[in-house]
């Protein structure tokens, strides 16, 4: 998607809908509007974890590579370390709604920082059908395939076998 679309864009797209479902889990009157919009916030957060470490990547000099990426990873540890007395605080001293509101100005303040940075150039790639269609069908098969779960029973090779051949029928490797 990057290489598509460029890191700094998919990163800052990632962003807002982190901070826009961050926001609305914050409104939420329901539980089952609080599940959508937390599933809304995962999606925005799966994407910006590596679109960061992309975006770290290539705009860092080789030599500088290593402390580039502590400071990465500095986050990924102390947010759990920091988020249970942080979240406990908000939740006791202000409600649990103010820990789904405090994410829009970091988020804000991380766009605002985004804007001065130049963009990632981006090497637009032919759709790939051929692999969205295939890919369902060879993900199980890998995880299905490798557990001892399925060891020994008949009946639950048919679904890895399908997914062997549908995976293996038309294989692309890109360019």
């Amino acid at each position: 998607i990057a290489d598509r679309f460029g890191a700094k864009r998919v990163y800052c797209a990632a962003l807002v809908i982190f901070a826009l479902g961050s926001v609305l889990s914050g409104n939420v009157t329901e539980l089952w509007q609080l599940v959508v919009t937390r599933a809304m916030q995962g999606f925005g957060g799966s994407l910006m974890v590596p679109g960061a470490r992309l975006i770290g990547l290539k705009s860092v000099p080789r030599e500088q590579m290593g402390a580039a990426f502590v400071w990465l990873t500095v986050p990924a540890m102390i947010g759990p370390l920091m988020g249970p007395p942080v979240g406990g605080f908000i939740s006791t001293y202000f409600s649990w709604r103010w820990i789904f509101f405090i994410t829009l100005p970091v988020g804000l303040l991380t766009l605002a920082f985004l804007a001065r940075t130049p963009a990632s150039p981006c090497r637009p790639a032919p759709f790939d059908a051929m692999g969205q269609v295939t890919s369902p069908a060879r993900t199980p098969n890998r995880v299905c395939h490798r557990s001892p779960s399925t060891a020994g029973r008949p009946a639950a090779w048919w679904p890895i076998l399908t997914a062997t051949v549908t995976s293996t029928a038309a294989p692309r490797v890109p360019p």
